[in-house]
This record gives C-alpha cells, structure tokens and sequence, in this order.
C-alpha cells in the first residue's frame, strides 16, 4: 500500500476488529461486509419473509427515514422487540455497507485513475521499457507520443542484436552486428558523424 492507510475497512464485524479498527486507522471508515450481513441474517432467522425483509435493508438503496419507518413495521409485524440479535443488529445499522453505492464509487475512482493514467502517459514522459534506455530516453524527447511508441519498437527491435565489430572510415564508423541466435547473419550499420545520422545499407 506504499504506507497509505485505507480510507475505508470492511469486516464481518468482529467487535475486536471493529477496536483495532478503531485503535490503529483513526481517519477509516469501518463498514460491515454485506455478505456476511445476509449469512447471519440466514443463520438466525427462520421466518422466509423476515428474511426477504433483512435482504431488502441490506441491499436497498433508501433513505434514512424510509429504513426507519420499514424497520418500525417490520418490528411490530415479527414481534423483533423481544429479540436480542434484532436489536443487535438494528444497532449496527449504521455500519453496514451501502453495497451498491460503494461499488458504484470505487468503479468511478478506477475509471478516473485509468483516465489519469492515459492523460500522464500522452502528456507525460513516458515509462522506459528497452534495456537501450539511454537511446530510448533521447528518442522520447524528440518525437512525439504516437511516433516515439512506433520508434520504440525499432528500438526493441536493435536491443535483440549482438555487437561484432567497430570500423572507424573517415567521418563514418561502421558498425557490424548479428541477429540474436543467427551469427552468421551480420548486419551493417553506418555511423555518419557529421550530420549525426544512422544508416543501414
């Protein structure tokens, strides 16, 4: 995590999690986990309506007032008065996790990091990828995004060549190279100092 402590922290709600919680990261927001929300709801009612009842608090996306008052008559209707676990649960209602809302927010922050990303890689310098990077480094400051990726590719291309020789011709230095795992394919390639030029003839 690079020493970022987590804005959010979900659990099954664990009362010593929730203290450690509470201890370690002060500034996170501690949210009970919706499945295992359900799976206790399964493991402790035994009613099929009451059960669709807890599956719609939990999931539903609604207002404080509307939970509240569904909780009143849901209350009234399954006598939850009496029940121990039901007020237990009705007391952590206020660290439940909003499913829907919360994916809905880390989907929109990844597609924002994805659009951060793409606007640092065509605005930015780019990152070096060839183990010719002093050459690649050069290349990127020269030409632009579109081209450099299209000149990268060359450049990845003479990173699979072995170095045989160095001629020095006049203002022109020669150079003999092997095709990788091919040695008796040598190529040439001609340096001209004076107009600081490569050519392959």
């Amino acid at each position: 995590m690079c020493n970022k402590k987590p804005s959010v922290i979900v659990t099954d709600g664990c009362d010593s999690m929730k203290a450690a919680i509470k201890a370690v990261f002060l500034k996170a927001t501690h949210r009970l986990c919706s499945w295992h929300m359900e799976k206790n709801v399964t493991s402790n009612v035994k009613d099929e309506g009451l059960r669709q009842l807890f599956t719609r608090w939990i999931y539903s996306n609604m207002e404080i007032e509307e939970f509240e008052a569904g909780w009143d008559v849901g209350a009234e209707e399954y006598r939850l008065h009496d029940s121990f676990w039901a007020k237990e649960t009705y007391d952590k209602r206020r660290i439940v996790l909003k499913l829907v809302q919360n994916v809905e927010l880390m989907v929109r922050e990844y597609q924002n990091n994805e659009l951060e990303a793409h606007f640092k890689f065509i605005h930015g310098n780019p990152v070096i990828t060839t183990c010719l990077d002093i050459l690649e480094r050069f290349v990127a400051t020269v030409y632009t995004q579109e081209l450099f990726l299209d000149v990268r590719k060359e450049i990845e291309g003479i990173g699979v060549v072995n170095f045989v020789a160095k001629v020095r011709r006049s203002m022109n230095i020669v150079y003999i190279v092997e095709e990788y795992g091919i040695p008796v394919r040598q190529l040439m390639v001609l340096y001209d100092r004076v107009v600081n030029r490569l050519h392959c003839p």
